[in-house]
């Protein structure tokens, strides 16, 4: 039997969601093919999260776990700060929305229902603001050890003032090439689907880069880039790599928004980004940098936020 990580009673961090929290090892088990009911294999524990009740117990695979040390207690707080920052953004946006459509009926009150039909606001491409709240909204589950290594790039670029060196290989344009490789034996309406789903994001990463993905460290960096691709037929895909390519997946929810795919479409659109996500995972040795590089004193003063 393979030796296990993590022993019994042993304190640990442990994701539950996006966040990682105190736990500990209450059991410790290596499950074989046909040997439970869910029918998953490998290293497996039985937590408890401090401060829980005991109803919260439960089985994790090992790659939820990670080790009782100053480096993940690091990530634990760099990935709580982030969430609170998603979390005040949020409930930011909704006064907006509220106090926008407060604005929207008083306004409609005033001029009697003059207007659209019914007094409903137009929005994008003519329709009510109802037909643009019924939208099919995409969420997108990224893979904890991909959210490990976004908040990873984040602490390397902020926090200790290194860039991603570029150009990337694999860049953007390969790493899609690459997973419809990996698809090259599936049905052909699958392939020409995914084919369809890599070439948007592709486009999207274009669009988005210089404005939605980068930190503001990485501005002086970018210009340099860019101005080595005018003249040239070659977009940003194939400079950056995967470290800015799973960036995109944090943005795309919001960037979708302003689409007018029908849920049926959606759905497919997410189940084949999800695919390419866990892709990302099983290969993140190869796609992700496990260093990134210094920068001069010269280049840290002209871009300090």
């Amino acid at each position: 039997m393979p030796k296990l990580a993590y022993a019994e009673n042993e304190k640990a961090l442990c994701f539950h969601g996006p966040l990682m929290y105190e736990a500990k090892v209450l059991k410790a088990e290596f499950w074989q093919k046909g040997s439970n009911k869910s029918g998953a294999v490998g290293p497996h524990y039985f937590v408890h999260y401090r401060g829980w009740k005991q109803t919260w117990d439960e089985w994790v695979p090992e790659e939820r776990l990670n080790k009782w040390n100053e480096e993940n207690i690091r990530k634990q707080k760099a990935l709580m700060e982030a969430q609170r920052l998603r979390d005040i953004a949020e409930r930011e946006a909704a006064r907006a929305e509220e106090a926008a459509k407060a604005k929207g009926a008083m306004g409609t009150a005033a001029m009697g229902g003059r207007g659209t039909a019914r007094g409903q606001k137009r929005g994008r491409e003519g329709e009510t603001e109802d037909e643009y709240m019924k939208r099919p909204e995409i969420k997108i589950s990224i893979p904890d050890n991909l959210k490990i290594q976004l908040v990873d790039d984040w602490e390397a670029i902020t926090k200790n003032q290194q860039l991603v060196p570029l150009p990337r290989v694999p860049n953007v344009d390969v790493i899609l090439d690459e997973w419809l490789i990996y698809l090259q034996n599936e049905e052909e309406e699958k392939k020409r689907i995914a084919a369809e789903v890599a070439a948007g994001i592709g486009l999207y990463f274009n669009k988005a880069l210089g404005n939605n993905l980068l930190y503001r460290f990485e501005r002086g960096q970018y210009q340099e880039q860019y101005k080595r691709l005018q003249g040239t037929n070659k977009g940003m895909s194939s400079v950056y790599g995967g470290e800015h390519l799973l960036r995109l997946f944090v943005n795309l929810p919001e960037l979708l928004a302003h689409t007018s795919l029908d849920p049926e479409s959606m759905a497919v659109l997410k189940d084949n980004i999800q695919q390419f996500l866990q892709w990302m995972d099983l290969n993140r040795r190869v796609l992700f940098l496990p260093e990134y590089i210094g920068t001069s004193s010269g280049y840290q003063n002209n871009n300090r936020g």
